[in-house]
């Protein structure tokens, strides 16, 4: 608790720090420095929240299970959210009792540094949080392949994630992964198209595209899909992109390769002859070696195409009609990437076993409707956990990203291990999120 009042007591600093890092705009930074607060205030209430089980056996016969401390974890942390993801991660494995090594990326490592010093001075104990800078390949390999490390948290790429994953398993060590995503948005004929437009444009643009939980996927009814274009196309001129500091809708892309890797993808639309239908501007006066990349919305991508499967980690949005409810569901599953699924419908039915019981979105699934329907989503909430198994581990329950959801209680668990006469290393555990890095 002591550490997230120093988080907020030093907000404005860290956020500073955030946005020079990883140039994304204020607002974003301030949102993500409010929110690693709140995991560790949530935290702070976790512990005494973690308990064993009884088993009904013979009689005669105790059978219960505890759950105990991995010892020393190791957590691989993105450069799009240092400071979520450090909450989020860090935060339930110190609640459960563990001590931290965490390997901030290369490319944006100073707001957890400074967080490191600001838990010091909250009194932490030497070791219990352990800051570990360098390459992914050297500092990142050696903590991942490291005998002392017992439980490793990894969140990037799905490469990266593949050689974390073996580095782990070649020593019996558990590890939990999230690897990015290719998130639909579903917009239905019926749905309210004022109240969409606004989430629609957000979900890509937010720091940039460079979020594993970006709706990079726009999937609506063919009978809405020009107006909503239309609508969308306006939105998305009247954006600007420019340097972190101006605080305009999008920032600058982390590094060259990232601006190269998005405008290879937009090459790719291009040559195969998909036409734009909406583009922002760079603001006047960005730097002109800035690594900027106006948000783009291009249309009638075809589900076969690169645009439609792979994750772009960056402001572009595919759109692409569907005719009825078993096209969208079709399409929405058509990538080997999952995550986060938003339906914009104000039907009660979509609830039931409509698209929400057949989509498989991996962690998050969100349904955007009005009066009556909202408590039907409420019955469906458990929905939201139905497994991408493809490019995920097991899936938990986690916060969004721009910290307005509050973690829950059994993220804990992610960093224990189940215990009994034999205290087995190898319980299956809860995904620690988000994004992607490489």
């Amino acid at each position: 608790m002591r550490l997230s009042q120093q988080i907020l007591d030093h907000h404005e600093e860290l956020a500073q720090l955030e946005s020079r890092d990883c140039g994304k705009p204020l607002k974003q930074a301030r949102a993500d420095a409010t929110a690693c607060a709140r995991y560790f205030e949530f935290y702070a209430g976790a512990p005494d929240k973690l308990h064993g089980d009884t088993i009904p056996y013979l009689p005669g016969y105790t059978v219960l299970t505890w759950r105990e401390p991995h010892g020393v974890t190791g957590h691989i942390i993105p450069w799009n959210y240092p400071l979520q993801i450090f909450g989020r991660s860090v935060g339930g494995a110190l609640a459960a009792g563990n001590a931290c090594v965490v390997k901030p990326a290369e490319d944006a490592c100073l707001s957890l540094l400074r967080v490191a010093e600001l838990a010091a001075a909250a009194g932490f104990p030497p070791g219990a949080i352990n800051i570990v800078t360098g390459y992914g390949s050297e500092a990142g390999m050696a903590l991942a392949e490291h005998p002392g490390i017992e439980h490793i948290s990894f969140t990037g790429s799905p490469v990266t994630g593949s050689i974390v994953a073996q580095a782990g398993a070649r020593r019996h060590c558990p590890v939990t992964l999230e690897l990015g995503g290719k998130s639909p948005q579903i917009v239905f004929a019926d749905a309210d198209i004022d109240a969409a437009l606004p989430v629609l444009v957000n979900a890509i643009i937010q720091n940039a595209g460079q979020t594993c939980s970006a709706g990079s996927r726009l999937l609506v009814q063919s009978s809405v899909y020009e107006q909503l274009l239309d609508a969308l196309g306006q939105r998305f001129a009247a954006l600007r992109t420019g340097p972190a500091q101006a605080d305009l809708d999008c920032g600058p892309l982390i590094r060259a390769n990232q601006l190269e890797r998005v405008r290879g993808f937009l090459a790719d639309a291009e040559r195969d002859g998909l036409a734009i239908a909406g583009q922002a501007q760079v603001a006047a006066g960005a730097p002109p070696d800035g690594f900027y990349q106006a948000p783009t919305l291009i249309r009638d991508v075809p589900a076969s195409h690169r645009l439609a499967n792979d994750e772009v980690f960056g402001p572009v949005l595919a759109a692409m009609p569907f005719a009825d409810e078993a096209d969208a569901i079709r399409l929405a599953n058509g990538s080997p990437f999952g995550l986060v699924t938003g339906i914009w419908t104000r039907r009660r039915a979509a609830a039931a076993p409509g698209p929400c019981h057949q989509i498989r979105p991996g962690v998050h699934q969100y349904l955007w409707c009005r009066g009556r329907c909202r408590a039907a989503l409420r019955r469906h909430e458990a929905l939201r956990l139905r497994p991408r198994k493809r490019l995920r581990s097991a899936a938990g329950i986690h916060g969004r990203e721009d910290g307005r959801d509050s973690p829950r209680v059994g993220r804990g668990q992610a960093v224990m291990r189940a215990g009994g006469a034999a205290r087995r290393r190898h319980a299956p555990s809860a995904t620690v999120n988000q994004s992607d890095s490489s």
